[in-house]
Order: C-alpha cells, then structure tokens, then sequence
C-alpha cells in the first residue's frame, strides 16, 4: 500500500515521520495507535488499510533485539500475514509468517498462519512441518491437532496423485469421448443390412405424392380422401345446402363509418379498436423500455463532495446493459405497467492521476420496487485500481452511497417516464 496516498485515511499517521530512537515512549505511542487502528480495519474489512499500518508499527522496531521487540514484531507479522492472506496473497502471507516465527520461534500463532499460507500454496508438506511446530508448543490444543490431521491427508492425497501420475505411461493416457466415439462407430458397422434395408423400405412406405391422386393400398391410413374426384384430408368437410344456410354469411366484413367511431371510443379508454368490452389488453414495450433506460444510465455521472478525501472526482456509466421485458396492460379503463429488468453496469472513477473501474448488477428492477427505495445489488466488483487505498473511498462514495444512489434516482425517473409515456 502507498502510505502517500491522498485516498487513506490514515495518512496523518501513515505519513508521519518515526520518533527518533531515543524517544521510546512516542514510539511506543506511535505504535499503540497503529495497532489499534490496524484491528479497526481489520474488523471493517479495508485490508489494505490494516496492511499498512501494522507496515508502520513494525518500522518502529526495525534494529531493536529486546525480547518485547522481538515478541511484538511477532505479532505484528502475524497480523500482515492474516491480511495478506485476506487479500489473496498468500506468498506475501507466506513471507510474513516466515518473519514472524523468525523473530519470536515460540510464538503458536505465527507457525499457524505459516501453515495456512503453506497450504493455500499447495505446500502441503510445508504447511505439516509448521502445524508440527505449532503442535510441539501446544500439543492440547485441539483447533491445532484437527488442522494438522486436515493437512496430513492433503499432503498424503497429493503425493499419491503425483505418484500415479508418474507411474502412467504416457501411451496409457486414453482421450475417453474418442474412445467413445469408437464404440459408437462399432456399434453402427455392426448394422445388418436386412434391418437396414427394412428402414428403406419403411421410409418409402411413408411417403406421399402429394401432387398425384394415385393411392397406395394403405392410403387409406394416412388421413386422406376422395372428394369429387380429387384427393384431399380426411378431415375435409364439405357443407351442404341446408348447413350452409344455416350457418349464414361468414365473409370477412368491412367496418362502416359507425363502427370506426365507436372503435375510436374504445380505443380513448386504452384499449384497441376490437376491445370495446375494456378486457385485459397488454402491449409488448420491451425494445423501447431497454433503450430508454440505458439511455438514461450513460447519462448519470457523479462527483464526489469537497467533504470526501477525493474531492472533486468523477464517476461515469461507460456501458449499461439492460435485460428483460417490459410491457403495459389496459383493463376496465385502468392502466397497469410491467416491468422485470436486470441492469448491469460498468462504471469508471477517476481523480487527478488516479483511476479505478468495475462493475455491478441490479438484477431485480421490477414493480414490485418502491420508488425511493432503491434496488438489490447482487454482484458489485472493482476490476482495477491503480492505488490499493482508493478502496474503501469507492466502497463508499461508489458501490454504498454517492453514485449508486444517483443510479437509484435515475431508475426511478425512468419508471415516472415510463408511465407518462404510457
């Protein structure tokens, strides 16, 4: 972590010049603040933070030999190991667990997070060694004892892996869906050609001249007729006098100038012309709801407040996705509007030199959403950032507060629009 970044918000420390050897007692008070806003952070989630003030507090004891400085150096490489490891980065959690049981070789909690660090690795005759430390200090201690028979099997289970593997010969090493694909080829060659003659003969069995009226012994099966001399369905119906007038005149009709204008009555409630009865009428609106919405969302940028310890910075939309459908229902004169859309985002924030981009998702856009509310966020992610320390600013002013709530306000005044519309 950059100790000089303007985004930390512990730069009045960080930044900080370290007393001078010969006043061990602000150093010492130096360090008390360091831990104690270290397990802060730690507590809060913001790694990179607690990294570097625990990175300050072991400055303080750099060329000191004293069994106090060496305990406490102990523990403070412990921590870095424990945030490191928070972060992913486990060689560097691996390499600070190495300091730690360096400086004080009683200390359990060191061989511990060397352990899992070796482990995390894939170290797992390593991460046994230093469980087997850690137990030789503390053999009752039963959180140890478990996660030294957990290792055991994994280092037991790789060896035996890589052994196996060793000891197939490479010609062994069988593509199974070839193998497969073989069989299946078998199985086809070994066809006889009496059943594959029948299936010839099945399917010209079951093929019909269409343009022909010449009929097969069997035509009679196959759902056609006779009609006045010509072939047709077997389903075909031919009416005769009397049900013909029985049934009427059913010729498509055009509409006279009486029927548009009560078409055109109807059509004032919301509904279609043919919907004078006002029953449920829905239109499909998905295209122009998608459109409109992320039309909007490229729109909505952000800028941090002077409060901020990034004043002045700016958070843009650069690509908006939008997903779902979307439509409007006429029913008796009322209108009702549908909505289910997921939204993802990509988003880009940038102050002076610095940048930083990622995404989120709101997967739940739909009416069953108070406006004002606001919207469930499933996946939110930070892809770069050139300063680690810009992390907990963008977890608050992008992905909690700031331009996520300018994204909510958008959303709802798209729903407003949409019902204006509509």
């Amino acid at each position: 972590m950059n100790s000089n970044s303007p985004f930390s918000a512990h730069s009045d420390i960080l930044d900080a010049p370290l007393p001078s050897k010969d006043d061990p007692a602000t150093r010492l008070r130096l360090v008390e603040e360091c831990k104690s806003r270290g397990k802060a952070a730690v507590q809060a989630g913001h790694w990179p933070d607690a990294a570097a003030l625990y990175g300050k507090a072991l400055e303080c004891y750099v060329g000191q030999d004293s069994d106090t400085a060496k305990t406490e150096t102990a523990i403070l490489y412990s921590n870095v190991s424990l945030v490191r490891a928070k972060m992913s980065q486990w060689s560097m959690a691996q390499e600070a667990a190495q300091q730690a049981v360096q400086a004080d070789q009683v200390y359990v909690k060191g061989w511990w997070r060397l352990g899992q660090a070796e482990s995390a690795m894939g170290n797992y005759t390593k991460s046994v060694e230093a469980l087997q430390q850690a137990t030789k200090l503390e053999p009752d201690n039963k959180a140890l004892q478990k996660e030294l028979t957990k290792q055991e099997e994994k280092a037991k289970k790789a060896a035996e892996e890589k052994k196996k593997e060793a000891d197939t010969p490479a010609a062994m090493r069988v593509d199974e869906p070839q193998t497969i694909e073989k069989k299946a080829a078998a199985t086809d060659s070994n066809s006889t050609p009496s059943s594959t003659a029948k299936t010839k003969e099945d399917d010209s069995a079951m093929q019909v001249d269409i343009d022909g009226t010449d009929f097969s012994k069997s035509e009679h099966i196959r759902g056609y007729k006779i009609v006045n001399g010509k072939k047709t369905s077997f389903f075909h119906n031919e009416l005769s006098e009397d049900a013909a007038r029985l049934i009427g005149d059913i010729a498509p009709k055009k509409l006279d100038a009486d029927t548009g204008s009560s078409s055109t009555a109807a059509g004032a409630k919301g509904t279609s012309a043919w919907n004078q009865a006002g029953t449920w009428e829905e239109k499909d609106v998905t295209n122009w709801a998608k459109t409109s919405l992320r039309e909007r969302l490229l729109a909505t940028t952000y800028t941090l407040p002077e409060s901020s310890p990034a004043p002045g910075a700016l958070v843009l939309v650069t690509e908006a996705k939008v997903t779902g459908n979307a439509s409007c229902a006429a029913v008796r004169g009322k209108k009702r509007y549908i909505y289910e859309l997921c939204v993802t985002l990509d988003w880009s924030f940038s102050h002076g030199d610095h940048q930083a981009d990622g995404s989120i998702v709101l997967p739940d856009v739909d009416g069953t959403c108070v406006l004002g509310d606001g919207y469930e966020e499933a996946n939110w992610k930070v892809d770069r950032a050139d300063d680690p320390s810009m992390r907990p600013l963008l977890e608050t002013f992008v992905h909690k507060q700031g331009w996520r709530e300018a994204i909510h306000e958008t959303i709802d005044d798209w729903v407003r629009h949409f019902k204006d519309t509509y």
